[in-house]
């Protein structure tokens, strides 16, 4: 069975990385034992951040984090975890923290963190819990608390290890940091950004005749589990919006991404874009942040009731895939 080889990963200039690749490689692994070791062993000067979603999602995981390292990070010491703390022989080395509570951490320094493992950051199931409102927002505006001023690629340097599933190739992070889909390598050395989908993707022989690989042929979780293949991209009310006949009637911001909502004159369908013009004059918000020239949309608005009686008359479309998944919490708000 081979493992991903974060060596890889370690030799672009990377401050954001994201790793998406099937389950069982080690992806979560290999990002939680390299910054672990490298806290660890610098223990005056490095530490890390241990990242999850939601409060009561980092509660049942922080304490699995020590779990399964390597000899040469369990034989440097003692682990203990207090709190939200991690230590090692009651040396600080580590935090656990929810991103949901991301502004309680505005003020703290955090200038010795080197690394921060953002577990799970694409939910497997959404209809449980999926992504916060204004989750991009949230997640800059606690790489702005964690960066502060770092500027050169040496001894301060932080990486931020996106790790998850490919559930879905296309995300809320796609749109708002500029990516493509999560299932093709990228690199953006400019910004330093790294879309890392292993080169392990597909069945290896040592799991060929397992009892979990033969229960599972020929279903979708197949080529989830074993092919990192999406699973849970739903293509319905998914169709190219038309090119003639359009008139927007609304642009709408859903975590700090714009999306276009025009109507259609012959059919009264209403269609949701990723295409938009950033001046048009009717510009809404869901998020809570205000931005300039920017108004809150609220649920009695005209707006709202035209898109709600569009939504329940099944006349709600989506141009693509992407504007779909960004328009999911607008959504569920007009609902």
């Amino acid at each position: 069975m081979k493992y991903l080889d974060r060596s890889k990963i370690l030799g672009y200039q990377a401050t954001l990385i994201f790793t998406t690749a099937r389950r069982g490689i080690g992806k979560s692994w290999t990002a939680k034992d390299y910054s672990i070791y490298h806290a660890a062993t610098n223990a005056e000067k490095k530490s890390f951040i241990y990242l999850r979603r939601y409060k009561n999602e980092l509660k049942a995981n922080k304490t699995k984090l020590l779990d399964n390292m390597q000899d040469s990070v369990t034989s440097l010491g003692r682990y203990t975890l207090k709190g939200d703390t991690y230590y090692l022989d009651n040396k600080p080395i580590g935090y656990a923290v929810p991103l949901s509570c991301y502004t309680d951490y505005k003020s703290v320094p955090f200038e010795r963190v080197s690394n921060v493992i953002f577990d799970e950051f694409i939910p497997e199931n959404k209809r449980i819990k999926g992504y916060l409102a204004d989750e991009c927002e949230a997640f800059a505006s606690f790489m702005s608390t964690v960066l502060r001023n770092r500027r050169e690629f040496n001894d301060s340097w932080c990486r931020f290890w996106c790790i998850g599933n490919l559930s879905e190739s296309i995300t809320p992070y796609n749109a708002y940091f500029h990516l493509p889909p999560f299932d093709k390598k990228y690199f953006d050395k400019e910004r330093g950004i790294l879309v890392y989908p292993s080169d392990l993707n597909n069945i290896q022989e040592g799991e060929r005749g397992t009892q979990l690989e033969r229960a599972l042929r020929g279903t979708t979780y197949y080529d989830f589990n074993f092919n990192n293949k999406p699973i849970s991209e739903d293509m319905s009310y998914v169709r190219p919006m038309p090119q003639k006949g359009m008139r927007c009637m609304l642009v709408v911001r859903v975590g700090g991404v714009d999306l276009g909502i025009y109507y259609e004159f012959t059919t009264g369908d209403l269609y949701i874009s990723t295409k938009c013009d950033p001046c048009f004059y009717n510009k809404v918000t869901i998020d809570r942040s205000l931005p300039d020239n920017y108004v809150y949309l609220h649920r009695k608005m005209v707006s709202s009731k035209i898109i709600k009686n569009a939504l329940y008359a099944g006349r709600v479309f989506y141009d693509d895939l992407k504007a779909k998944i960004l328009a999911e919490e607008f959504i569920k708000y007009v609902k």
